[in-house]
């Protein structure tokens, strides 16, 4: 997505645009993200053909950035590392069951570009879209055999920009697991600018969000909020794993949530096993 100039640096390894990003995302969300794309990695392979019945397999991300970020001070060291689209489709490789068809999009065309071309060695059926996820994903998913495996990463800036009809649509999938990056910030800041405006990008996050909120703290209609997001998921089928990781920042502040969510009860057991931090106990609200 479109993002201020001092965000985005050239990474040298290859020319192309790199996106600033906090150290959690190397040390949290891209090692659970490994984690869960290796430990799949024997059910994957029961879907790749040979023989030709076998429906393939499929890796969805709406949101794929550039495909590299950087991890740094502005003025002070700064190392490169692969983004989200490159972690998952290299960790596939290497367990030898790599994604039969990959679909990536994002809003910025350069970031899709810059994805397209680190992938274009590693996933010969590369699908690119340019986008909001909202508008992407029906393009992302056609052709996707019914019957496949399909793993969707949704990885968005905030709230505003995980519209709950880009779940409701990846749901139609019968088998889909899904982990979704949900904005804690987002939500512990603006808490009263959502509930001042008629219409806010919760509407669209969580809806029906309002009729649900009761009196209480700013914390406990927090936490009515997202176990209403949590209740619409499952209205879809989809069952969210019961351990949900709260990643933090170097201070503590509370940044996002991790929320696995799958059809079959092996992918929440899978996340179970890789997931290592407190469940909703440990939300922070």
């Amino acid at each position: 997505m479109s993002q201020a100039n001092e965000t985005v640096r050239i990474d040298p390894s290859d020319g192309l645009p790199a996106l600033k990003a906090g150290r959690w995302a190397v040390d949290e969300k891209h090692a659970l993200l490994r984690n869960y794309v290796g430990i799949c990695s024997a059910t994957r392979r029961q879907f790749e053909p040979p023989p030709a019945w076998k429906a393939g397999t499929s890796y969805i991300d709406p949101y794929c950035g550039p495909g590299r970020i950087w991890v740094g001070q502005k003025n002070g060291p700064i190392t490169f590392h692969d983004g989200s689209p490159l972690v998952a489709v290299k960790e596939a490789i290497a367990k030898q069951s790599a994604f039969m068809s990959v679909r990536i999009g994002d809003l910025e065309p350069t970031f899709v570009e810059a994805t397209r071309q680190r992938l274009s060695s590693l996933a010969p059926d590369l699908r690119t879209e340019v986008g909001t996820a909202e508008e992407t994903i029906l393009k992302l998913t056609e052709g996707l055999n019914p019957k496949g495996l399909h793993f969707a990463l949704l990885d968005p800036f905030g709230l505003a920009q995980l519209s709950f009809s880009i779940i409701e649509h990846l749901a139609k999938l019968p088998r889909i697991d899904l982990v979704i990056h949900v904005s804690a910030q987002d939500l512990q800041r603006n808490l009263e600018f959502f509930l001042d405006r008629s219409n806010s990008s919760l509407d669209q996050f969580a809806p029906g969000w309002r009729e649900r909120l009761k009196p209480g703290t700013a914390d406990t209609q927090r936490r009515q909020i997202f176990d209403h997001w949590l209740d619409l998921m499952r209205q879809t089928g989809l069952t969210h794993s019961k351990g949900i990781t709260h990643v933090r920042a170097d201070k503590n502040q509370s940044l996002y949530w991790l929320v696995h969510a799958s059809r079959h009860p092996l992918g929440n057991a899978f996340w179970g096993k890789i997931e290592n931090i407190s469940p909703q106990a440990g939300l922070g609200f």
